[in-house]
């Protein structure tokens, strides 16, 4: 009954959501390969039965080219910018998280941030970084 109550999702809609898709495993560090997730699918399905996940083979293609041209030209637009502010922790085999602060707590000044990317190098081990 829900599939036939649902508009039919437009082409449009279904590439944005596999770009999203895409982005999300991209931006996250999350192996490709679990986009076959049984409940990635499942949870989907539940709320578009008529959906179709992109697969592997096109996240890591097709999608994966569009999500870092993207990110690329965000991260350009904003390295140009007047007064940019950027950080930015990357590693091939982990993700490397700052402290999230909430704003009116703690405000996060050059000496805030410093400290923060300081004591998060700290704890990694010695050929990743280097304080």
């Amino acid at each position: 009954m829900r599939h036939c109550a649902l508009p039919k999702l437009s082409q449009e809609d279904l590439e944005a959501i596999k770009k999203e898709v895409a982005m999300h495993f991209y931006i996250t560090g999350t192996s490709f390969h679990r986009v076959g997730q049984f409940h990635l699918k499942l949870e989907f399905q539940r709320a578009r039965p008529d959906i179709v996940l992109a697969n592997r083979q096109a996240l890591t293609t097709k999608y994966l080219d569009i999500c870092y041209h993207e990110v690329k030209q965000e991260t350009d637009r904003r390295l140009g910018a007047e007064y940019p502010v950027n950080c930015m922790a990357a590693n091939a085999t982990m993700s490397v998280f700052l402290d999230s602060k909430y704003t009116e707590a703690q405000a996060h000044t050059a000496e805030w941030i410093a400290n923060d990317l300081e004591d998060t190098m700290a704890v990694l081990p010695a050929n990743v970084c280097d304080a």
